[in-house]
């Protein structure tokens, strides 16, 4: 994915400590320089009057440099690598334990890249169990290793912004309206009064932003990479501003531990992070075993079900799981641009309410792909979903 002579990351550490300590940063230098796999040629420390310290780790693919601001609780800092065998993510990793930082902002520049060439690098998705789909890369806007996931956002001639995690596909700006609108939107016009919403997962916050577009009284966001959701308040436009909506509450941690402290929530989103991939059975039961307690008696989940394909198996497995729970279990469809196959399934379930009958009318709702009076016609028909589920 990466091409010319080398990266450059460039950190910044808030909230840290041992800002002003030389034999700290002469550590955390030797340590990065160690768990990034690098070779150490020097280290060069200095402590300025009265406080702050510059150190630079001179390193046979290039350097790393460190720059303390005491009074701010703030370090700077730069690595910059030959080749790519050094695993930046490590020394990131290692240089916010060091300096036991609250939070970290990361940003990687390709360099010995003429003007133009770099869209020849490109970003590949082969999560095993699904056809692969590759995209351009334009411009790189974050790649970072959060504390949950390695992350990369990056521009793409076609595809729009592009969001990864884990090397699988998340969001683009090329289907997120399609994709988003019929995770949110369907299940909230179905219910007759929907206060209370969940959105587990929901990452990027486009399906927070569509199901505050919904005269709810509260929605919980539980997800928990609370990291990877600062990334996509800064970079997402159509977002921003979700998050300081009165009706939100963010919850970070586990997922699942803090779903079964949740009670009489009326429509539940499911919306993790691998958005068309597999989920392993015994944790999706465990999830959906919470989400059911969590639910009112007449509350509604939905949750992606992956790509429309026969040989889908975790398409199977979620809806017979949510078909052994909720007697009125359907699947929604819409075209997805990007994703193999160019067609993604969602299963939306209920104990009481038929998920293809609209129940409230709620006025001044902007969409640009779902439709309230085409509401039926987001439902798979009936002879397909049998060729897909049985």
């Amino acid at each position: 994915m990466q091409n010319g002579v080398g990266q450059q990351m460039i950190c910044e550490f808030w909230g840290a400590t041992n800002l002003d300590d030389v034999a700290t940063t002469e550590r955390a230098l030797r340590d990065a320089v160690r768990a990034g796999g690098a070779t150490l040629v020097e280290i060069f420390v200095h402590r300025f009057s009265p406080h702050g310290i510059s150190g630079i780790a001179v390193i046979a693919e290039s350097h790393l440099a460190i720059h303390t601001w005491p009074e701010m609780g703030y370090c700077a800092a730069d690595f910059f690598t030959c080749g790519d065998s050094v695993d930046m993510n490590a020394i990131v990793r290692t240089l916010r334990d060091a300096y036991q930082a609250d939070q970290v902002d990361v940003r990687t520049l390709p360099r010995g890249v003429r003007p133009g060439e770099y869209t020849q690098a490109s970003f590949q998705d082969t999560t095993e169990g699904r056809p692969s789909i590759a995209f351009g890369i334009d411009t790189i806007l974050e790649r970072r290793q959060t504390r949950h996931q390695e992350l990369l956002l990056f521009e793409s001639n076609g595809a729009g912004r592009v969001l990864a995690l884990d090397g699988a596909l998340r969001t683009t700006g090329l289907d997120a309206a399609a994709y988003y609108e019929t995770l949110v939107h369907p299940a909230l016009h179905c219910h007759p009064d929907p206060r209370r919403v969940a959105i587990v997962g929901g990452v990027d916050l486009h399906s927070l932003t569509e199901a505050l577009h919904h005269e709810v009284e509260s929605v919980d966001l539980i997800e928990a990479d609370d990291e990877a959701i600062r990334i996509a308040q800064q970079y997402y436009e159509e977002v921003q501003g979700s998050l300081d909506d009165r009706r939100v509450h963010l919850h970070t941690g586990d997922i699942v531990a803090t779903l079964q402290n949740c009670r009489d929530i009326d429509v539940a989103i499911i919306d993790p992070v691998d958005r068309i991939g597999s989920t392993v059975s015994t944790a999706f039961r465990a999830l959906i075993d919470a989400v059911e307690g969590a639910l009112a008696p007449d509350g509604i989940v939905v949750l992606p079900t992956g790509i429309a394909h026969e040989t889908n198996s975790t398409l199977r497995d979620r809806v017979r799981a949510l078909e052994a729970r909720f007697p009125h279990t359907e699947l929604l469809w819409t075209t997805d641009a990007t994703a193999p196959g160019s067609l993604s399934t969602f299963a939306c379930a209920s104990r009481i309410h038929d998920p293809r009958e609209v129940r409230r009318f709620p006025a001044n709702i902007q969409t640009e792909w779902y439709d309230r009076d085409m509401h039926n016609w987001y439902w798979l028909p009936t002879p397909k979903r049998k060729q897909l589920v049985g």
